[in-house]
């Protein structure tokens, strides 16, 4: 199995960024993790990166 890797451009192009095979018994030696990159986009380069935490919902009440 080939386990492959791609960015999206703004113009719709595939990039791919990473391939790595696995063959059928042999174990996977590179741990699949959730970390990104840093992010790249204008917003993020100028500072304004920062994320507002949404308020909590109100409490449920019966009808």
């Amino acid at each position: 199995m080939t386990l492959r890797a791609y960015r999206r451009t703004p113009t719709g192009a595939e990039v791919e960024l990473s391939r790595s095979a696995v063959h059928l018994g042999e174990p996977y030696q590179h741990p699949i993790t959730l970390e990104w990159p840093p992010c790249h986009c204008p917003r993020c380069e100028d500072g304004e990166d920062t994320v507002e935490e949404a308020p909590p919902p109100p409490p449920l009440t019966a009808p």
